[in-house]
């Protein structure tokens, strides 16, 4: 069965989202609480509608659960621009799964930043 990579390297942020260090998704996924930043693409119909996925049975966090259409962790050394903005936007307008998407990064709730937003495509 297809598994997530537990090795993989995640930053760790503060809550102000500065990066401080770096940890394993395993480690991350423990149970730690370890706070690690993570992207999600909300995309809407024209009639304002949400387009959902089903995540895989095989995820290590929320298997079989509703979850965003695109998300995702941003890796060490990528910004979430990148993550976000330059990867998931270009490649639905390409593809044609819709007329209109709207970004936002997911960021934790305790943070005072703003959260930012804007159109794609």
């Amino acid at each position: 069965m297809k598994q997530d990579n537990k090795l993989e390297v995640f930053p760790l942020v503060d809550e102000e989202g500065n990066v401080i260090g770096s940890a394993t998704r395993g480690e991350c996924h423990d149970g730690s609480k370890l706070l690690h930043p993570v992207v999600h693409l909300h995309v809407f119909n024209g009639k304002g509608e949400l387009y959902l996925q089903k995540r895989p049975l095989w995820k290590d966090i929320q298997p079989g659960k509703w979850d965003t259409a695109v998300g995702g962790h941003i890796d060490y050394g990528e910004t979430p621009e990148k993550a976000l903005y330059l990867s998931p936007c270009p490649h639905y307008v390409r593809r044609g799964r819709g007329t209109s998407f709207f970004c936002a990064p997911r960021r934790d709730p305790r943070s005072s930043a703003p959260r930012a937003s804007s159109q794609c495509g």
